[in-house]
This record gives structure tokens, C-alpha cells and sequence, in this order.
């Protein structure tokens, strides 16, 4: 049943309408209390993937039944971050992603300390578990109380992760350092912003070669991306470029979090 509400949440309309469901909710979230991972494996991650669907729309909804639950739900799941079951980090990950579009429910995750497990889980050898980090990444660069959690070190490890050439990863690091960039401070040391600049500048031509068939050997990451994927990423590239140059195009906006999955 869960897995089929997890599928149907992705619905914005369905999932708007469960997400506000008082019955539904106060009876889901109570199965994480009662239940773990390591006894009840599907049902856990289902009603986790649940969760993160219907928070997508439910957590910004101050007063709505979710938003209610929400730092206890992120309580429950925060434990998963650091479980050795692959599909319970990436799950929490990604309800985390959806938990910390709200400012007060950052608040939250940093008193608790949650955002510093976050940060653990960059370094994380799997690209869908350091995509569904990142989602988070994007919303704490735009709370300046969060903002000092973005070290140099942070970075590099950002920098190591556009390494592992997802066009998917690409584009939502490349999203975090704008946002980075836009902001009132200094987060990155003059060498990476050179770094950043050729790295992107080099991706961005070969992406265009790539799309006019022009490109010799294109990575097995090109190649399985969608023409949306890339066309999003090449967006990317040219705002942050932008900021780096400090042309007139850029709009000073930040991005924001991810559609749920």
C-alpha cells in the first residue's frame, strides 16, 4: 500500500491532497517508530519514500498536517542517514532534501545537527546518495545560518563529486556553487573559482560539440543523458559563469530544491 501511495504522491495534486490528509498522516508516521530497517526492510523504505513525496508538498504548508509532524519525521528518518542500508541513506537523504526547504524546519535540522551528518554523506562513494545530498546542500546555501558549513574543504569534496560524471550530480553541484557565488561573503579561495571557471567552460563545449554530433568519444554520461538533462546543465554553466565574470546578465536569484523523485 505504501509503495503505491509513495508512486501516487509524485501526483502534485494527489500528493498535495494526501499530504494534508490528518488521518493518513498521524497514522503513517507512527510506523517508524515502530518499525526498523534491519526488521522490516520494504516496509521502512516504503513508507520513507512516501514521506518524501508528500513532504514535497506538505512541509511549506505551515499548519498543514505534515508540516506538523515534520521535525519529528526528520527525527525518525535521521538515523538512516548513517545505517549501512544503501536505499534507507539515499531515501532519508532525499526526505531530508524536501524536510530543509523550510526555513524554520533548517532551523531545526541544525539544531539537532542534522545538516553536519549531511555533510558527512558528500564524501559518499554512490552519485544518487551524493545527488540526494546535494538537494539538501542547495537549500542550506540559502539560509545564512547554515552558510558557514560551505568550508573550502565542503567544497573540494563538491569539486571531487563532479568527478564521478553524472550530468544529474553536474548540474545540481553546479546549481550549490551559484548560489554560493551570488551570496554576501567569500566561500570559495580565488584558486577554485579558476578551477571552477575552466572545468565548466570546458564541460559547456563539449556538451555543445556533443549536441551537434560533433564530439570524439562523449562519455557514457553524455550519452545516456536526456537533451533536457544537458540543455538544463549548459543553463547552469552560463549563470554561473556569468557570476564569475560578473556580467549584467545574471539575476542574482538562487535556485531552488529539486522535484521529488
Amino acid at each position: 500500500m505504501y509503495r503505491c501511495i509513495a508512486n501516487i504522491s509524485i501526483d502534485p495534486e494527489k500528493g498535495t491532497i494526501i499530504a494534508n490528509t490528518k488521518r493518513f498522516v498521524k497514522k503513517i508516521v507512527p510506523l517508524l517508530e515502530s518499525k526498523s530497517i534491519d526488521e522490516s526492510e520494504e516496509l521502512v523504505l516504503n513508507v520513507v519514500r512516501a514521506l518524501t513525496n508528500l513532504s514535497y508538498y506538505g512541509v511549506t504548508q505551515n499548519g498543514g498536517s505534515l508540516h506538523k509532524l515534520a521535525e519529528k519525521i526528520a527525527t525518525l528518518i535521521s538515523p538512516l542517514l548513517m545505517h549501512d542500508h544503501r536505499d534507507g541513506v539515499l531515501e532519508s537523504a532525499r526526505c531530508f532534501g524536501n524536510i530543509t526547504r523550510d526555513p524554520s524546519l533548517r532551523e531545526f535540522c541544525r539544531s539537532k545537527r542534522y545538516d553536519e551528518a549531511i555533510i558527512i554523506l558528500v564524501e559518499h562513494s554512490d552519485p544518487e546518495i551524493v545527488e540526494a545530498v546535494a538537494g539538501v546542500l542547495i537549500n542550506l546555501s540559502s539560509e545564512p545560518k547554515t552558510m558557514h558549513l560551505f568550508t573550502p574543504t565542503l567544497i573540494n569534496h563538491l569539486f571531487e563529486a563532479l568527478e564521478m560524471g553524472t550530468v544529474s550530480l553536474a548540474t545540481v553541484i553546479l546549481k550549490i556553487f551559484h548560489n554560493l557565488l551570488i551570496a554576501s561573503g567569500s566561500y570559495f579561495i580565488a584558486r577554485q573559482v579558476e578551477i571552477l571557471a575552466d572545468l565548466i567552460s570546458n564541460l559547456g563545449d563539449s556538451i555543445e560539440l556533443f549536441l551537434k554530433g560533433k564530439l570524439e568519444n562523449p562519455s557514457l554520461a553524455l550519452q545516456h543523458a536526456e537533451k533536457s538533462e544537458l540543455m538544463e546543465l549548459l543553463d547552469v554553466i552560463d549563470n554561473v559563469l556569468h557570476v564569475i565574470n560578473g556580467d549584467e546578465k545574471e539575476d542574482g536569484s538562487a535556485y531552488q530544491p529539486l522535484s521529488p523523485k
